[in-house]
């Protein structure tokens, strides 16, 4: 940057030629340079002025004292340089004939920024104390500036300024401050009082009201003790006082006289011998309920006399009755009695015979069970047969063969003997089977005892054969074992020789193949014995795979920590390359797994930003709320205030009057399956008709039942009346409400018409889908509404104290329409899309956080956009997730989670370059698309509260283009939109960190042997002789044995009569005699009726109003005004050099230079420079000093001549 004031560095960058001129004189005097010079810088030189006339005296000699100064303030000028700017230097040459004299005049701007020390604080600059006063609300004027002849003069004249501008800031600061408590001081005390003063005044209300409601008391119990004395239907007035919980109850009680009526029953029945009772007297609320009691007791009370009566007519017609079938009864019993008896004698001979066939099947049974107790039968059986009409029963059973014939048996097989059993035989007794058992023991016995002997025979021959064999297989055994000796040494003998040879060829081997192979490095050999066995082993290190290396130095690039464990063995090279290919593949699956944590790392930090401004917007205006709670006012009074619980109504019914176009359940169908934009497209319902040209989408009857929602047609001027019914739960200050009744009135429509399609919902807190074209963004969608709760008499409730508070939610305003485009473009279709509420006399309830606020003319909205972050709003009104590309850190925002066919991600590297980094919920959700199934936290965000204390609202929607069709769901309930905890705050990302570890692998393959050390074997070993023969096997004998069974038989004829039946049947049950009819008896009571009245008494004295009034309201300070000013430094030098000798009538020289201007010692942008001043005119200036130097010289040379000619 070139200083204004900077002429000649100005015109040199500007290519502007200089001329200088030279100006002769013979004789200057001093003060005429001074004053040339004075004129030609155009600034105040009284400093130089004094130094050059003191510089030359009339003789021309030089002075070395004012030399010395000169010298001085070149020095200044040099050592200063740096702290001035915009320099500009002139010099002016005169000689006479005895000295040549040169004057240097230098200027400069002491720098604003220069770092000055002062009383008030440390070093600081001119420009910083302009710049504090500045934001401090100071008002500064730059003034004319002042000249000085040395740097240190203008520094302190700047540190005057810095002094009196901190001093003016500080004051004003301090004023502020106390101004800004005088404020808050006079806001308290105002407050205090205006609360102080509401409350008075509330009480003093409340007291009149308590004084007039006890007067209005006594003078309505005085007036019920008058009516009920007046009264000739009342007797026995009384008035009772009582007190509970201080409430004060005066109650006026009489007894109603019984009617006439009630008398005469009452001594009817008397007379008729009936019990008459009087109970309890009954409260009745009027003398002629009593009457209609009294009626109705007279009426009961003849009736009972005629019932009585009646039963001790029909009492006398059934005793005769009676009588009758008494006797008939006396004449059945006695023909039973007689069949009877004889019955009873059949029955005796029929058991008879019975008895006889039990006795027979009794001794059956114990001939069964006789032969199962008896140890020596088994197999007992039992068999019926029946010859003759004579029935026997058999009873058998198998003896056991005795125990000696047992044994005989056993031992026959015992020693190997065939045992053959034949039939078994019947026999008498058990007796005569044991003796024959005997017989057929011995019998076995001797067959035993001979076969025995004969196998003794064979035993001791085959014991002599088997000697012989034994003796012969030894020898068999002893030469085949010396000849496998013999063979197997020889074998091993020729088996070890090649061992070795092949041992010797195999290390050989290992060597030239480990050493041929490039894998492998450091090869080795070494020999080792134990136990006789030798062992040698080759071994190498095996070389990591360049794809290792090339793996851990990309993992040390990416950051990951690489450890070099201990070297391992590997079975084989191939073992080891298949283990270095694992290691590559772990370390680059770690370099991938660390990359990818990274770049979700990246994706987190990315949104944890806006995360936590999101938090702490809705962390604010949580704690704005709670505290308005605890302060009991605003919102959080409103909702501890709320007496209205109107949630949701999913199973209410509605009626719908005065519509007449409703849309048919086909078309209503189809709208419910469109988008919110698409199915409010009137002009193409309007235009759907049959082949005559009718509409076909209208009817003019309501096609849907009461709980289904309901297509119509809103008319302007034409008022619908909705009537829901059917509610649950809805209570108004505890009270039920039973039904609610909308009414809704077209005011004017988005397409310009007098008609819009509106969706009436038959849940009441769902309310209704308004919408229609758009014609123009100025064209406004506006609906009337009122709302009515009322009770089960169809009595309107009254809602003006102010406990009936609706949400107003949901209330969009966005400017924009984003969209992209199909090479990826983020494009947007402008325009003013904006839902409000008129809430006419209605009070509005703001909530701490919302974007909406009550505006002109009672109108509830949106100022600013809410529906997006990237118009300015705070949250998003629509489900946002955000994808953060791993490769750039770019941010990308959509409402769709599948990404994979988005037109932006495709032009932008593809779905696999970007990860899913958050998910938020919109502000606009409903709680059906939340996770937890709740309405969302920031709701509060786009909506308000409203207290039902007026007539009606308005709803209205406009600002969209004509290809975005209008639409607006407005919805009523008490659940208000509060701001709500948002829980923990969101965690700053943790960034993650990878660790792994490689090794290196040996492989080694090892040969062992035993040396061959035994000499080549022999074999002397002679044949076995002759094999001995084996003795034949005597011949097995074989023997029969039989076994027997025993039997018992009884017989008995079996009876044959049928047991005998006695079908007399019996005479009927004895007729009863009639009861006497019982006396009644019948009770009736008396009323008494009675009026309460109740009142609190006033019980507080008259309040008092004694809070002071607040004082004045505090006046702000005046803004104060600063004057400042840049200081310039002016310094000259004046050199005299003496001559040794002039020539005569030569003219001497008067020479001007123009010096370059110092540079700015500091570069400084225009903001960091103060404006400059005095310099509008230098160029003028240089011009007239160049005329009035040239006049002084001429006035010079005349003066020198006229001395000359004096002299």
């Amino acid at each position: 940057m070139v200083g204004k004031n900077n002429t000649l560095l100005r015109d040199t960058k500007n290519g502007e030629k200089i001329i200088h001129y030279s100006i002769r004189k013979f004789s200057v005097g001093a003060v005429s340079i001074a004053l040339g010079t004075l004129v030609l810088t155009g600034s105040p030189v009284h400093a130089a002025t004094s130094n050059a006339s003191s510089n030359i005296d009339n003789t021309g000699q030089s002075s070395i004292k004012n030399q010395k100064e000169s010298q001085n303030n070149v020095s200044d000028a040099s050592n200063n340089s740096s702290e001035l700017v915009d320099m500009k230097t002139s010099e002016v040459t005169t000689s006479n004939d005895k000295e040549t004299q040169t004057t240097t005049i230098t200027t400069g701007t002491l720098n604003p920024d220069t770092k000055i020390a002062t009383d008030s604080r440390q070093s600081t600059s001119l420009n910083s104390a302009v710049r504090n006063a500045n934001e401090a609300g100071v008002k500064t004027k730059q003034t004319e500036t002042k000249n000085y002849s040395n740097v240190s003069a203008a520094k302190k004249d700047y540190a005057e300024q810095i002094k009196n501008i901190d001093k003016v800031t500080t004051d004003y600061k301090k004023a502020q401050g106390d101004y800004k408590k005088a404020q808050e001081k006079y806001s308290k005390d105002t407050k205090t009082y205006q609360v102080a003063k509401e409350k008075y005044e509330a009480a003093l209300a409340e007291y009149n009201k308590q004084q007039q409601a006890y007067k209005d008391y006594q003078d309505k119990v005085a007036k019920d003790k008058s009516d009920y004395e007046s009264n000739t239907n009342l007797t026995n007035v009384k008035q009772s006082i009582s007190t509970k919980d201080g409430i004060e109850t005066t109650t006026t009680s009489a007894d109603v006289k019984p009617s006439s009526d009630l008398n005469n029953a009452i001594n009817n029945a008397k007379g008729a011998g009936i019990t008459i009772t009087k109970t309890d007297t009954q409260e009745t609320n009027s003398v002629e309920e009593a009457n209609n009691s009294y009626s109705k007791q007279a009426e009961i009370i003849n009736g009972v006399v005629a019932q009585y009566n009646k039963s001790v007519e029909e009492y006398n017609a059934k005793l005769a009755e009676y009588n009758k079938q008494l006797e008939s009864y006396n004449t059945s019993v006695k023909t039973y009695q007689v069949a009877k008896e004889k019955y009873e004698a059949a029955l005796a001979e029929y058991n008879k015979q019975q008895q006889a066939y039990k006795d027979y099947q009794d001794k059956v049974a114990k001939d069964k069970s006789d032969y199962e107790s008896n140890t020596n039968l088994t197999n007992v059986k039992q068999s019926i047969s029946t010859k003759d009409g004579i029935e026997t029963t058999t009873t058998s059973a198998d003896v056991k063969p005795s125990s000696d014939l047992n044994n005989a048996i056993n031992n026959a097989k015992g020693a190997g003997i065939t045992i053959t059993k034949t039939d078994t035989q019947e026999t008498n007794s058990v007796e005569e089977a044991n003796n024959s058992y005997s017989k057929q023991a011995e019998t076995i016995n001797g067959v035993v005892a001979q076969y025995n002997k004969s196998v003794e025979e064979y035993n001791a021959k085959l014991a002599e054969y088997n000697k012989q064999l034994e003796s012969y297989n030894t020898s068999v055994k002893t030469y085949q074992v010396a000849k496998e000796k013999y063979e197997a040494a020889l074998a091993e003998y020729n088996k070890q020789q090649q061992a070795y040879k092949d041992y010797q060829d195999k290390v050989a081997k290992d060597k030239s193949d480990y050493e041929s192979n490039t894998n492998l490095t450091n090869v080795k050999q070494s020999i080792s014995t134990k136990d006789g066995i030798e062992t040698t082993t080759t071994s190498a290190d095996v070389k990591p795979s360049s794809d290792l290396n090339n793996a851990i130095n990309n993992a040390k690039g990416a950051g990951i920590t690489i450890t070099k464990t201990d070297t391992q063995e590997a079975t084989n090279y191939d073992d080891a390359s298949q283990k270095y290919a694992s290691m590559t593949d772990k370390i680059n699956k770690a370099i991938k797994d660390y990359a990818d944590a990274i770049d979700m790392y990246n994706a987190q930090v990315a949104v944890y930003n806006e995360e936590k401004a999101k938090y702490d917007e809705q962390k604010k205006a949580y704690d704005e709320y709670q505290k308005e709670v605890s302060e009991g006012r605003g919102a959080g009074a409103v909702v501890a205030a709320q007496g209205l619980v109107f949630e949701q109504q999913t199973n209410a019914t509605m009626t719908i009057e005065g519509a007449d176009t409703y849309m048919t359940r086909e078309v209503s169908n189809k709208l419910n399956s469109q988008d919110v934009v698409s199915r409010f497209n009137k002009a193409e319902i309007d235009n759907m008709t049959d082949a005559d040209g009718n509409k076909t989408a209208y009817q003019s009857t309501n096609p849907n039942k009461e709980s289904e929602n309901v297509w119509i047609v809103l008319k302007k001027g034409q008022v619908v009346t909705v009537t829901y019914h059917n509610l649950e739960g809805v209570k108004y200050d505890g009270n039920p409400v039973d039904h609610v009744v909308y009414t809704y009135e077209l005011e004017s429509s988005s397409d310009g018409s007098d008609e819009a399609m509106a969706q009436i919902m038959h849940d009441p807190t769902q309310t209704i889908w308004v919408g229609s074209n758009s014609k123009d963004p100025n064209e406004h969608l506006k609906v009337k509404m009122t709302i009515g709760f009322y009770d089960a008499n169809n009595q309107k409730i009254d809602t003006s104290n102010g406990h009936a508070i609706l949400s107003l939610s949901s209330l969009n305003h966005y400017t924009t329409v984003p969209y992209i485009t199909e090479d990826g473009k983020h494009e947007s279709i402008n325009m003013n899309h904006l839902e409000r509420v008129n809430i006419g006399n209605n009070e509005f309830v703001p909530i701490p956080g919302s974007s909406v606020t009550l505006n002109e003319n009672d109108w509830v909205y949106s100022v600013n956009s809410n529906q997006r972050i990237s118009e300015g709003a705070k949250f998003d009104a629509d489900d946002v997730y955000t994808f953060v590309n791993k490769k750039t850190g770019a941010k990308f925002y959509t409402k769709d989670s599948n990404i994979t066919y988005n037109n932006y991600i495709k032009a932008n590297g593809g779905a696999s370059d970007w990860v899913l980094a958050s998910k938020t919920t919109g502000w606009d959700d409903l709680p059906a698309a939340t996770e937890d199934g709740k309405w969302p936290g920031n709701k509060y965000y786009g909506a308000g509260a409203m207290k039902l204390v007026g007539d009606y609202i308005e709803i209205d929607v406009s600002g969209n283009t004509p290809a975005f069709n209008t639409s607006y769901w407005f919805t009523l309930n008490s659940l208000l939109a509060i701001p709500e905890n948002p829980g923990e705050e969101p965690k700053v990302p943790e960034k993650p960190t990878a660790n792994v570890e490689y090794n290196e692998f040996t492989v080694s393959t090892s040969e062992s042997i035993t040396p061959p050390t035994a000499p080549k074997p022999k074999f002397d070993t002679p044949k076995p002789g002759e094999k001995p023969k084996k003795p034949d096997n005597p011949s097995t004998p074989s023997v029969e044995w039989n076994g027997y069974t025993v039997s018992t038989s009884e017989s008995v004829t079996p009876p044959t009569a049928p047991k005998p039946k006695f079908d007399t049947p019996k005479p009927g049950e004895k007729p009863k005699k009639p009861d006497n009819p019982s006396t009644p008896s019948v009770e009736w009571n008396g009323y008494t009726v009675s009026t309460s009245e109740s009142v609190t008494p006033p019980t507080a004295p008259k309040p008092k109003f004694d809070t002071p009034k607040p004082g004045e309201k505090p006046e702000e300070p005046n803004t104060p005004e600063v004057d400042w000013h840049l200081a310039t430094v002016t310094m000259s030098n004046v050199v005299r050099t003496p001559k040794e000798k002039e020539t005569p009538n030569k003219p001497h020289k008067v020479v001007k230079k123009r010096v370059p201007s110092h540079k700015m010692p500091t570069k400084m942008t225009k903001s960091e420079v103060l404006p400059q001043t005095g310099s509008k005119d230098n160029s003028l200036l240089r011009v007239l000093g160049s005329i009035v130097l040239a006049l002084a010289g001429l006035f010079g040379l005349t003066i020198k001549r006229k001395e000359k000619d004096y002299n």
